[in-house]
Parts: C-alpha cells; structure tokens; sequence
C-alpha cells in the first residue's frame, strides 16, 4: 500500500515537472498540442453537461408534473424537465460552436434573447447566433480574445 502510494507520488511528480518543462521550453508546441485541445475538450464537456442548467437558469426550459402510479399503487408526482436540444458541439480556435433545436412551444427568437445570458454563464467574450434551419439556431462563442493585449511599457518601482 505505502509502496503504490510512493510510486504514484513518484509518477505524478516526475509528470508534473516534464509539463512545466515542457511549457517553458516550448510555449508554442505546449499550446499546440497540449493547453489548446485540452481547453477544446473542457468547453465542449461544459456543453454536455451544463447545458441542462444553463437552459434552465436562461428560462429556455419548461417543467410538467408527471403523475403516476407505482409498483405498490401509491401515487407519486415528478417533475419532467424539456430542454432546447444540443444537436452539434464543435471547438476550433478560439471558437465554441453549438447547434441547438428550440423545444416545442418555443422559437428562435428565445434562444436568440437567451444568447447573453448564455454567453455570461459560459464565461466567453463575445457571442452571436444564426438561424440555421426552422427552429435551430447555430451560436457561435468567442472564447479567447484573439489579440493579446500589448503592456505600456512602465513598470512601477
């Protein structure tokens, strides 16, 4: 146990610092290969597995009590949650992209009002949307700035 224990401490250290390494010998390739698909992955999980609570937290989602009978014959109620549909999620760049279909009783124009709220909640910098199709809006974020910022030159001594 305390032999496993020490070789996984080993393990995760010796990684650790071939990653620092890494990121300061070579920001270039780090950010390549590494940092930027790494982020990708996250804000596309973000859309997987937030999206519910978003949606619900923007008033894109509706409610309905569900009324029925279990095994034992006693009544119980639940609440049935009906979310704007993620049809596609896709990353590149900067850019997080994501198809939605409004759900039924609503329109495109709910999911377009919704788009700052949305925008704010996934922490990016610049949004926008495109009907694509009857009832399906393309959103495209801005993730990252594209331009960094340049520094003024003084320092404070």
């Amino acid at each position: 146990m305390i032999v496993g224990s020490v070789w996984a401490l080993a393990i995760a250290s010796t990684t650790l610092c071939a990653l620092v390494a890494w990121r300061l010998s070579s920001p270039a390739t780090y950010e390549q290969f590494l940092a930027a698909p790494v982020r990708r992955m996250r804000w596309r999980l973000w859309v997987v597995f937030g999206w519910s609570r978003v949606a619900k937290a923007c008033g894109l989602s509706a409610s309905e009590r569900m009324t029925s009978k279990n095994s034992e014959g006693k009544t119980t109620t639940t609440t049935v949650w009906t979310h704007p549909r993620v049809l596609n999620v896709s990353a590149s760049g900067h850019c997080l992209r994501m198809t939605v279909r409004t759900r039924t009783g609503q329109t495109v124009d709910n999911l377009e009002n919704a788009l700052p709220a949305i925008r704010d909640a996934l922490g990016a910098h610049s949004a926008r949307s495109v009907v694509v199709a009857p009832g399906t809006v393309r959103m495209e974020f801005v993730m990252q700035p594209h331009l960094s910022t340049a520094e003024d030159g003084t320092s404070a001594d």
